[in-house]
């Protein structure tokens, strides 16, 4: 696959969110095992492999979880640590840590099956026009995650309560990213997804010989 230039011609951040209490999982569903690695290492080591494109430095997890910043800042990512309860509290931490960044994407902690192919088509479209939201999808299915532009970035900061910034878009400002499979849109709310999950990287590994 072609790697994208390393000039980094626009400075885009990640806020990682791996904040969630896991209450319909009944455990910090990052740290369970996601065959040989666990959920959140999985994620990570997807940012690694597109590493030409963002920088570790534009990379930030926020967290509830000293384990998960331990680990964060162990594999040279910057890692909030907090306390507090709310969705939007995430989001408002990731986005003032990133303020300065040309383009923000908010991306869930337990979305391993996301391709590297389908970042990096995400920030060609945001490349192309810096002005507006980027959003992966699967046949109409919006998902996450959403690269937001600056002039999102105050409305996101003034969230309140258990909600994200996927109520700041409007249809007619979005530009949709389309994802290769399904799968890719999917996260671990139980342990029941967690295992179709898994399901999946076995099929993956197998259709490799």
């Amino acid at each position: 696959m072609r790697k994208e230039t390393a000039e980094y011609e626009l400075q885009i951040g990640i806020a990682l969110m791996a904040s969630g209490f896991g209450e319909r999982f009944g455990a910090n569903k990052l740290l369970e095992k996601a065959g040989d690695r666990t959920v959140i290492e999985r994620t990570l080591s997807l940012l690694s492999d597109c590493g030409d494109l963002f920088l570790k430095e534009n990379i930030v997890v926020v967290t509830r979880y000293t384990e998960i910043a331990v680990l964060a800042q162990q594999q040279g990512y910057v890692a909030l640590l907090h306390s507090m309860p709310w969705k939007s509290d995430t989001v408002r931490l990731g986005t003032r840590f990133l303020r300065d960044r040309q383009g923000i994407l908010f991306l869930q902690a337990d979305q391993f099956l996301l391709e590297e192919e389908s970042l990096r088509r995400m920030v060609r479209a945001f490349r192309k026009d810096p002005s507006h939201p980027v959003r992966l999808a699967f046949q109409g299915q919006m998902g996450s995650p959403v690269l937001f532009p600056p002039e999102y970035y105050e409305r996101l900061t003034g969230l309140q309560g258990d909600c994200g910034g996927a109520g700041l878009l409007k249809t007619e400002q979005l530009k949709v990213v389309e994802a290769q499979e399904e799968w890719e849109l999917w996260d671990a709310d139980t342990k029941e997804e967690l295992r179709r999950m898994v399901e999946v990287l076995e099929k993956k590994a197998l259709l490799r010989f």
